[in-house]
């Protein structure tokens, strides 16, 4: 009997995984001025409309905002995406993850729907990076995975902290 394989191949491309999007809305406003923000959300936004394939996004208690009408082009693309990738046949899934457990749920995400580390690169964005890597979510998410031997990179589209 052949043995049974723990991950499937993936062929297909890379998962993206959404860190905390949520906190590219206020929090995002207070810390980099509004017009800053306002073009971090639309780069975000653009890229996540842009995605077609795996998906995961990990909300924290800020994603409460996407529903704001002032963050409806985030907030729509979120949803639009997550609806098109899964109907498309893709793993696209939201999970809730406050810091610090957003490290978890994306290795959780990972292991449970069978994506190999030699064979699956990650793209990861959302809101916080730190190009230093000092600090921020999506910094400690890249960081636990590569502890797990993925392979991950940063999008442009991730929200950095203010110099």
């Amino acid at each position: 009997m052949a043995p049974t394989r723990m991950y499937r191949a993936n062929p297909i491309g890379p998962v993206l995984i959404i860190v905390h999007p949520g906190s590219a809305c206020g929090s995002a406003t207070f810390n980099l001025g509004a017009s800053e923000a306002r073009g971090a959300r639309t780069t975000l936004a653009q890229a996540i409309t842009a995605w077609y394939g795996h998906l995961l996004v990990i909300d924290g208690f800020l994603s409460t905002e996407l529903t704001a009408p002032v963050y409806a082009t985030l907030g729509d693309a979120l949803r639009n995406t997550l609806a098109r990738c899964k109907t498309s046949g893709f793993v696209a899934l939201r999970r809730k993850g406050e810091d610090p457990t957003q490290d978890a749920v994306a290795v959780t995400f990972l292991h449970r729907h069978r994506f190999a580390p030699e064979t699956t690169p990650i793209l990861l964005t959302g809101a916080w990076y730190d190009p230093a890597n000092r600090e921020g979510c999506v910094n400690s998410v890249r960081n636990t995975l590569a502890q797990a031997s993925y392979h991950t990179t940063i999008a442009p589209s991730a929200v950095a902290v203010a110099a």
